[in-house]
């Protein structure tokens, strides 16, 4: 599926389980790196998460359906206020 970002947000806010999983793929090795450096049992799982309830909350309006690269900025900040608060809660 070959398919932009925005498109995927849009179907994954409208309960389309295929667009969520692929946005999830997309951002896996960003959950996986973070996850790493927390270093702590369900940090992975901490983070799908919050990547799960930010789709859900992304207002798409703030978003031209040409600019990837903020929407992937915006996701990757997003994790990585994430990681920082999380690392701040267990440490």
């Amino acid at each position: 599926m070959d398919t932009n970002l925005y498109t995927l947000l849009n179907e994954a806010q409208n309960r389309n389980e295929e667009s969520l999983n692929t946005i999830l793929v997309k951002f896996k090795p960003a959950i996986n790196k973070f996850s790493r450096e927390l270093g702590y049992e369900c940090a992975k799982t901490d983070l799908n998460i919050f990547l799960i309830e930010l789709i859900q909350k992304l207002d798409l309006n703030k978003f031209n359906s040409k600019e990837e690269g903020k929407i992937v900025n915006y996701i990757y900040n997003s994790l990585k206020n994430k990681k920082n608060n999380l690392f701040k809660k267990n440490f």
